[in-house]
């Protein structure tokens, strides 16, 4: 069963239509003779006459006739078709005019699936903000020939996209003593043609229910089954809290932005992106510190914007790196036990042990570092000083020494100091010769 029919409507595309009756705004009396739609209780609307299409706007004081709308062909059909093994509905509408569009519904029943569909397209011309004020289907000069009436205002021709405005041109007469004023309609320019179509379609059966919107190019989709739920969409924005138990978390993204993940609330903030991983402590609006981990190197910050920062660069496999900034440790009484004054002999005997060396990294190819070697400390040191921990390991879980080389700087002046004691004893033993 198919019912079909067509209308004719005024095209308002463009324009919010406030009010709509027959006759001019101002001739809209009522039964006391005064007016229906005064200018000023409708400032800045819009009111069409659907017996001219005359496009009147109020000012405030009076209605002004601003534009001549064209006529528009509307279809519109409905239908039912039951088959054997199905049952389709289908509604359609489809406009003539400026915006030529189409708007479509359909549901399809079988015995195994539910599925509707909306769709909708639309095409229009791109003027490049231009303000159309009369259009038509051929040009301009065969309905509105180009006069005062006219001047300023842009025509458009929806059949092939021109663009055409009505300008005043002077004249001057051969005899020089006398100007013509005379109107044309000026152009065409050539506008582009835009489409846009968008479509949803929901499908429900036994096993799953899915559901996807489209507008051009760009998709998403929702996917239900008693497997899970699969969500696709260009973004995802969900607000309250969400709980996650048991699984596992996998996000990917392609987007070629900074920041690609943001978990946030007042005071935290943690940022995940293609410039790296980063946390920032305070309010978001002026964070107080800032720790930003990228793929070689780890950078502290005391303010967001701060450029008095610290920071590690990541140079190696085998505990090697750059430092920039400076650290203090903890040297407070308080915070120690077992303090001893360290023997200035067995301290300078331990310095004058040490084999100085200049050395490469094995994955270095150039340079040289001055140094030491940590197996060839530990045969100077005594047991339980732990200057030289095994604090590096490979992949494979090897260990590897390091060198703490601020554990040298008491035994260096430990060294000087009784370097010092043994000077000023030759210098009183020469004073007494």
């Amino acid at each position: 069963m198919t019912v079909a029919g067509s209308e004719d409507v005024w095209d308002t595309t463009g324009y919010t239509i406030a009010i709509t009756s027959y006759g001019a705004p101002d001739s809209i009396l009522d039964s006391k003779g005064n007016k229906v739609y005064p200018a000023d209780k409708y400032k800045n609307k819009y009111y069409l006459d659907q017996k001219t299409g005359y496009l009147y706007l109020s000012g405030g004081t009076s209605w002004k006739k601003v534009a001549e709308l064209q006529k528009v062909s509307k279809k519109l059909e409905a239908s039912i078709k039951v088959e054997r093994d199905r049952i389709t509905s289908l509604v359609s509408e489809t406009t003539d005019g400026s915006n030529p569009d189409s708007l479509k519904s359909q549901i399809t029943q079988t015995a195994k699936e539910i599925r509707s569909e909306v769709t909708a397209s639309q095409t229009i011309w791109d003027t490049g903000g231009k303000k159309v004020s009369y259009q038509g289907y051929t040009d301009p000069d065969e309905k509105y020939p180009a006069s005062e009436k006219y001047n300023g205002k842009y025509y458009l021709n929806q059949q092939n996209g021109y663009l055409y405005q009505c300008i005043e041109v002077v004249l001057n007469n051969p005899d020089g003593n006398q100007t013509i004023i005379k109107h044309q309609w000026n152009g065409p320019i050539k506008c582009k043609k835009l489409s846009v179509s968008a479509s949803s379609v929901i499908s429900q059966t036994a096993n799953e229910i899915s559901s996807k919107v489209s507008k051009d190019s760009v998709v998403s989709e929702i996917n239900q089954s008693a497997e899970g739920i699969k969500i696709k969409a260009k973004l995802l924005e969900l607000k309250g809290s969400m709980e996650m138990t048991g699984g596992y978390m996998h996000i990917q993204t392609e987007e070629s932005v900074e920041n690609l993940i943001e978990f946030k609330r007042s005071g935290t903030l943690v940022q995940m992106g293609t410039d790296g991983f980063r946390t920032v402590e305070g309010t978001l609006e002026s964070p107080v510190h800032k720790c930003t981990v990228q793929y070689n190197q780890v950078s502290l910050h005391k303010g967001a914007n701060d450029n008095d920062h610290m920071m590690i660069h990541l140079d190696g496999d085998t505990g090697v790196g750059g430092f920039r900034g400076g650290v203090i440790n903890g040297s407070d009484k308080r915070i120690k036990n077992t303090i001893l004054d360290l023997s200035k002999k067995q301290s300078s005997e331990f310095i004058y042990s040490l084999r100085a060396k200049s050395y490469r990294y094995n994955f270095e190819k150039d340079g040289f570092h001055h140094g030491f070697i940590a197996q060839d400390v530990l045969e100077s040191v005594e047991e339980g000083w732990n200057i030289c921990p095994q604090i590096f390991s490979n992949g494979n879980g090897e260990k590897y020494y390091g060198l703490n080389y601020t554990e040298l700087i008491a035994d260096l002046v430990a060294t000087v100091q009784l370097q010092h004691d043994e000077i000023e004893q030759l210098k009183e033993k020469v004073s007494n010769l």
